[in-house]
């Protein structure tokens, strides 16, 4: 994990050739929650992103479904999407 003044970054290797990266960027507390923009790349290619209260679990569960779907067409190696379940909260 990356942590800086405008962003963290996560990066996790899920196949051989294949790195998924996560960043959260534009972190803020607002009254409904911490919100912040979330990244998702597979190997520096951006397959989605949005900006969403980050303590919702439906809204992490919403994003990354919708990710998914790119990310088994571009993964050979049979990887078993786990959604954002293995971040840390």
């Amino acid at each position: 994990m990356v942590v800086n003044e405008d962003h963290v970054l996560l990066a996790k290797q899920i196949a051989e050739k294949s790195t998924l990266q996560i960043r959260a960027s534009e972190i803020r507390k607002e009254r409904t929650g911490v919100h912040a923009r979330i990244e998702i790349r597979l190997n520096g290619i951006l397959m989605g992103w949005t900006n969403f209260n980050v303590e919702r679990d439906e809204d992490r569960q919403r994003f990354s479904n919708r990710c998914h779907g790119q990310l088994r067409t571009m993964l050979k190696d049979g990887y078993v999407f786990q959604g954002l379940a293995w971040l840390p909260d």
